[in-house]
């Protein structure tokens, strides 16, 4: 079986992603083993850049992922990670640090990791989420914090994988622009960014977790599109 680990935002439940993005139907649909993680400890903080005094966030997946292949019989070639808002920077850092053993990544709504990697990607961001701003800047709640801009993130991810730095642009429908790099070390397309018109911090084709999050597209399903790349890029 494909194994998709899934990555919540720092402190949110697994079943609480799992309720919000309707994963574990879905992965009952398509004979996926789905294996959510959650942070944990005072700060309930994914340790994505591998703080010192921290968790070791990276060494707690791998003991997971080593439970899973003990336990189930899995294709080691088809396991990847997903990550929702801050789990978008802990999925990243895990297929930074096993590049032997993540086939590839997707981010939603996601804020993104210091580590760049040559694994394909794919992300979908809102253009207005008010959380994890897509123009990058300060945290609306915690000026101490610093996001970087979305288009920035991919495109350096995209080089790392070898595509070409300028993306074509296409709208697939009227609420989302797609961004597709071309030329990579994978082919044209392995690194998409998925762009939400006046969307939010949400899951694409599902609903926000509340209005505060504000609009989610149902005209393009992240959880639909994400599997569609998965299974495009298995590992090589």
């Amino acid at each position: 079986m494909p194994v998709v680990l899934a990555f919540p935002a720092s402190g949110m439940a697994a079943t609480v992603l799992a309720g919000m993005t309707g994963l574990p139907a879905w992965a009952d649909e398509h004979s996926v083993l789905l294996v959510v993680l959650e942070s944990e400890g005072e700060s309930a903080a994914w340790n994505a850049g591998g703080s010192p005094g921290a968790p070791d966030d990276v060494r707690y997946v791998t003991a997971v992922m080593d439970a899973v292949n003990e336990s189930y019989c899995i294709d080691q070639a088809r396991t990847f990670a997903v990550g929702y808002s801050d789990g978008g920077a802990m999925s990243q850092a895990v297929t930074c640090a096993m590049p032997e053993r993540i086939a590839a990544v997707a981010l939603v709504a996601s804020t993104y990791g210091i580590c760049r990697s040559g694994a394909p990607l794919v992300a979908f961001h809102g253009l207005h989420d008010a959380i994890v701003p897509y123009e990058g800047g300060p945290h609306p709640s915690d000026p101490s914090r610093e996001f970087p801009s979305v288009r920035r993130s991919v495109t350096e991810w995209a080089r790392e994988a070898g595509c070409d730095a300028l993306p074509v642009v296409s709208h697939p429908t009227t609420e989302v622009d797609l961004s597709t790099f071309k030329r990579c070390k994978r082919g044209d397309g392995a690194a998409l960014l998925y762009t939400i018109i006046g969307g939010g911090h949400t899951w694409p084709g599902r609903a926000p977790l509340g209005e505060e999050f504000g609009f989610s597209t149902q005209q393009l399903s992240a959880t639909d599109t994400m599997w569609e790349f998965f299974q495009a890029f298995p590992r090589e």
